[in-house]
């Protein structure tokens, strides 16, 4: 029903009332607040979060070139 609403306005150019709009919008934000997670599903999500393991540092693209460039240097056995 929403969604067949709102590509009558969209595609078929119809002109809804205020009424009509006024109806349309308060479904469509009970949609989404009905949908949003409750406070305690974002407690845990966020307690979830805050447990993981950290990734590793993020390192340049310089910083592995450099690092190849090293490896490279090294030679076989990694001798210099």
């Amino acid at each position: 029903m929403f969604l067949s609403e709102c590509d009558l306005v969209k595609f078929a150019k119809l002109e809804p009332t205020p009424e009509q709009c006024e109806k349309i919008l308060e479904f469509g934000v009970g949609i989404v607040r009905s949908t949003m997670p409750s406070m305690a599903q974002r407690t845990r999500a966020a307690q979830t979060t805050q447990n993981a393991p950290k990734p590793p540092p993020m390192t340049t693209a310089r910083e592995e070139v450099d690092a190849l460039d090293a490896d490279d240097d090294a030679g076989p056995g990694g001798e210099a």
